[in-house]
């Protein structure tokens, strides 16, 4: 165990004694505030429920750290934990903790206090205010000494407490002297009470709790700052990467519903815009949604405040904080300091129940739309704009950009089948689904459902996608330009419209398909063409229920499998009757040919082509065979003819011979 070094030269170290009553105060997480007593016995830390002082974070050992009592001072100890236990920055094994002394366990920050003293989570932190500790008590009693009035050592003591707490106070003014670079000196850093990022990440001093090469050219740290002595910065590239988006490297763990504020100081320069956004998610890996929203893209001419409102949508308990940044030109930049994330304000989460098996999910500018099969959750996994100016192409073409960069929002109106979106702030969309949902896509321009080859452009009022539960039709009131097509694992129907309805439950449908189908079973056996045709006209009018849909297709393909086993038979009967050559055969095989596409119709034989063939082959050998008998009966009435006449019968022979004439004129 090492000993805690003497805080102040001169002045001899005392451990605190168990006649003393201590706490631990977490001063992060959900359960910041929160205050443990010691009363002398060992408390064990980690995140197991068996220990004492449960913290639930994903970076805090199943048992971490303890706090012993050993020979009248507290200890804390490191178990072996896999990231460690820190203070003052440093790893730490085991080190006598004094009064006021916070380590960190995990991502989790606990002071060390006497039960007495006020909590950190209410005191001023004193890196905000001028070092006026500095002002010694004793150099101001030994400058008394010397001549110097108590009035005089008053003032000068009232008036550095003053600058002191001016610079606090300025420290926390939005923008306050904020487009200023100048030889002014740095001021001190902005702490935000209740922040959910990372110790220090807030002050965007340096890169660490940060990510900030996330897409483009990111930022950089080490910029003039609006508070403290660094911030981030991004820069247009040499390779012309025109866009930069960094977050907070660690993931927030947050409850759904509960409202939160983000807030940062932002500045541009030259034709940049920035954006402040929060990105939320949840960690099960069933849950495909990521929903992103924050301010608009803007320019920000000097510090300027920025703050966004927003709740954490349902199914999630995930989230960071990102900036984002369009840089048009090589004189763009963009800035950021001071970010923070509280939970705070009553903004509402959305979450409307849609259809017979759906929802509407998300946050005013970012939503989805998600079913309740737990194998397939999704029905649209996001909304976006698409079709932007050239500026903000690479952010879009990255899938980074939201309808809240360029000021949009959407509004939902949710009925028992589906709900109507209304989209503000930009003219065409981009809805994301399931990559298979595209497969089977049909779309109707006002002669009924039909199929698409993937990435071909159509003018339609209607578009059914999915399969079972994530079956989904979008219609508009007037024709729309459409174009699917399936890009990054996913597949994107993008659509010239800002407003459209989305149609989840299709009970009428399903009930009218079924009809459709029982009238075609009626009629099956013994008009098997007219149930065909009534079973692709069901499929053409209401394909909306898969379920349905499939068992009209099954039962069409049930109808066309028996035509076509009956045309493979008749051609071995075919084959059959050319190797006897018999005319009853062919006489047979044509008849029954007549009847089938009588009975199905050439439209709906599943090879029509190929019975026609087979018809004409057995029709060109009957009529063969036909001919051929016909050329020797001809033969045998005129031998007969001949015979009469060698036999002296002219009038039996004339008989013969116009019989013969009148017979075979007619075949001929």
């Amino acid at each position: 165990m090492r000993d805690r070094p003497n805080p102040t030269p001169g002045r001899a170290y005392r451990p605190h004694f168990l006649m003393a009553s201590f706490v631990l105060e977490l001063l992060d997480g959900d359960r910041a505030g929160e205050v443990v007593s010691l009363d002398g016995s060992t408390l064990r830390i980690g995140r197991k429920p068996g220990n004492h002082l449960v913290i639930a974070d994903e970076k805090t050992s199943g048992v971490h750290a303890e706090v012993v009592c050993d020979g009248g001072r507290y200890v804390l100890r490191d178990l072996g934990s896999t990231n460690g236990t820190t203070m003052d920055g440093r790893r730490v094994t085991e080190v006598v903790l004094g009064p006021g002394d916070s380590f960190t366990i995990g991502r989790v920050r606990i002071q060390f206090r006497d039960a007495s003293a006020p909590s950190a989570a209410s005191s001023v932190d004193s890196a905000d205010v001028v070092e006026v500790a500095s002002l010694d008590i004793g150099r101001l009693k030994a400058a008394q000494g010397k001549g110097r009035s108590t009035s005089t050592l008053g003032l000068v003591a009232v008036l550095a407490l003053a600058a002191g707490g001016w610079f606090w106070m300025q420290s926390r003014a939005a923008g306050g002297d904020a487009q200023s670079d100048g030889p002014r000196g740095p001021r001190a850093i902005l702490e935000v009470a209740g922040t959910r990022l990372e110790s220090g990440a807030g002050s965007c001093e340096q890169d660490a709790g940060w990510n900030l090469r996330v897409a483009g050219v990111g930022f950089q740290s080490g910029a003039p700052a609006h508070t403290g002595q660094g911030a981030f910065e991004a820069q247009r590239s040499a390779e012309g990467q025109d866009f930069a988006v960094a977050a907070t490297a660690a993931e927030i763990r947050v409850l759904p519903g509960r409202s939160m504020l983000a807030q940062a100081h932002l500045r541009t320069t030259g034709a940049a815009r920035a954006a402040l956004r929060v990105a939320f998610w949840s960690s099960a890996d069933t849950m495909p949604f990521r929903f992103r929203a924050g301010t608009p893209l803007s320019l920000h001419e000097g510090w300027q405040r920025v703050e966004f409102a927003t709740a954490t949508p349902p199914g999630c308990d995930r989230c960071c904080v990102e900036i984002v940044a369009v840089l048009p030109d090589e004189n763009s930049r963009a800035q950021c300091d001071d970010v923070a994330l509280t939970e705070s304000g009553s903004t509402q989460a959305i979450e409307t129940k849609v259809g017979e098996n759906g929802a509407v999910v998300g946050i005013g500018a970012s939503l989805a739309v998600r079913s309740m099969d737990k194998d397939d959750p999704a029905v649209m996994l996001w909304l976006r704009p698409t079709d932007v100016a050239p500026e903000l192409r690479g952010l879009h073409a990255a899938d980074l950009l939201t309808l809240s960069d360029v000021g949009g929002a959407v509004d939902v109106l949710a009925d028992d089948a589906g709900a109507q979106f209304i989209v503000t702030g930009c003219q065409k969309v981009e809805l994301g689904f399931p990559i298979d949902s595209g497969s089977g896509m049909l779309v109707d321009a006002g002669a009924g459902f039909v199929g698409v080859e993937e990435g071909a452009a159509m003018t339609a009022t209607r578009a059914l996608l999915g399969d079972r539960s994530t079956r989904c039709l979008i219609e508009t009131k007037e024709p729309t330009s459409m174009q699917g097509r399936a890009a990054g694992g996913v597949f994107r129907l993008q659509f010239g419209g800002s407003a459209w309805r989305m149609q989840l439950g299709f009970r009428q449908e399903r009930q009218e398909a079924r009809e459709r189908l029982r009238a075609a079973e009626a009629v099956a056996d013994a008009e098997p063409g007219t149930a065909l045709l009534a079973i692709r006209e069901a499929l053409a009018t209401f394909p909306h229920d898969a379920e349905t849909a499939a068992l009209l297709a099954a039962r069409r393909g049930d109808l066309q499998q028996k035509a076509q086993d009956h045309l493979q038979q008749l051609a071995k009967d075919l084959d059959e009757a050319e190797f006897f050559d018999t005319r009853g055969g062919f006489l047979r095989i044509v008849a029954e040919i007549e009847r089938l596409v009588r009975s199905y119709g050439e439209d709906h034989m599943p090879d029509s082509k190929g019975a026609m063939v087979m018809l004409s082959r057995a029709k060109e050998r009957l009529a063969q065979l036909d001919g051929q008998r016909a050329q020797d009966a001809r033969n045998r009435l005129t031998a007969m003819a001949k015979a009469f006449e060698e036999a002296q019968q002219p009038g039996l022979a004339t008989l013969v011979r116009d019989y013969v004439t009148q017979r075979f004129s007619k075949q001929e």
